[in-house]
C-alpha cells in the first residue's frame, strides 16, 4: 500500500489498483500542494461534517463519480445535495469494496456539516487492503475503546492526529498509540493553522522515548507499507 499525505487529514491510500482518499480539504487548505482537480479517488471516506474535513468532498465526488463514505447523517446530507452514490455507516458497521475493507468505529469529537445541519456521530476507520490494517482515527481525543480497538481489530499502523486544541496532542497520541498496540504512528491534524503548530523534533522524540515511530510524511510526499 502506498500512503501520500496531501496536508491537514488528507490522504491517498493506493493499493490493489484502487485510490482511497479521506477527509479532502484543499481548495482553502494554506498548506495544500495540489488542487482537487488533481485527485481522481474510486472512494472517499468522510470521519465527520466538519468543514477541514469534507470542503472538497462535493465537488470531487461529482467530477469523478467515486464513491462516497461515512456515517449515515452525512451522508443523508449529500444525497440531499444531489450526490447519489454513497454509502452510509454506523458504529460497527463493515463494508467490503473492491480493494479495501472499512470498518466505522467510535470517535470522540463533534460533528457538524459546513451548513450548520447535524452531523452525526464522527468516527474513525479500519482500513484494510488484506495485508496491512491501519487505523485512521479521524478528529478525536483520547477515550479508552481505542485500547479495545487494538485489542479486536489488530491494526498495524496507526494515523493519529497529534496538533491539540481540537483533538488529541502528542502526549494523549502516544498513549492511544499504546491502548491501540502499534509501533508505528503517522502523524495528522497539525501546522495547518497557528493553533495546531508542532514542533517536529520534539513530536518525533517523545515518541521515539517510548518506543514508537512517528512518521511525519512532507505534504505531497509518500510511503509504501
Amino acid at each position: 500500500m502506498e500512503i501520500k499525505y496531501l496536508s491537514h487529514s488528507c490522504f491517498e491510500f493506493n493499493s490493489n489498483g484502487k485510490r482511497l482518499l479521506t477527509d479532502p480539504f484543499l481548495t482553502d487548505n494554506p498548506k495544500a500542494k495540489i488542487s482537487p482537480e488533481d485527485l481522481n479517488p474510486d472512494y472517499i471516506i468522510l470521519t465527520h461534517g466538519h468543514s477541514d474535513h469534507v470542503a472538497d468532498a462535493e465537488g470531487i465526488a461529482i467530477r469523478t463519480g467515486c464513491l462516497l463514505i461515512g456515517v449515515f447523517e452525512v451522508m443523508q446530507w449529500y444525497q440531499k445535495k444531489g450526490i447519489e452514490n454513497v454509502h452510509g455507516l454506523n458504529f460497527g458497521g463493515k463494508l467490503h469494496l473492491d480493494g479495501y475493507s472499512l470498518k466505522y468505529l467510535q470517535a470522540h469529537h463533534s460533528s457538524s456539516m459546513p451548513d450548520g445541519s447535524y452531523g452525526g456521530n464522527p468516527g474513525s476507520f479500519i482500513i484494510d487492503d488484506g495485508e496491512v490494517k491501519i487505523f485512521f482515527a479521524g478528529d478525536t481525543s483520547l477515550h479508552y475503546d481505542l485500547k479495545m480497538f487494538g485489542e479486536v481489530c489488530k491494526p498495524d499502523i496507526s494515523i493519529l492526529p497529534i496538533g491539540g486544541n481540537y483533538t488529541m496532542d502528542i502526549d494523549d497520541a502516544i498513549i492511544a498509540a499504546q491502548y491501540l498496540g502499534t509501533n508505528k504512528v503517522i502523524g495528522c491534524h497539525y501546522d495547518t493553522m497557528p493553533i495546531i503548530e508542532i514542533n517536529h523534533d520534539n513530536a518525533i522524540s517523545a515518541f521515539t522515548s517510548t518506543g514508537i515511530s512517528l512518521e511525519l510524511i512532507e505534504i505531497g510526499g509518500s510511503l509504501t507499507v
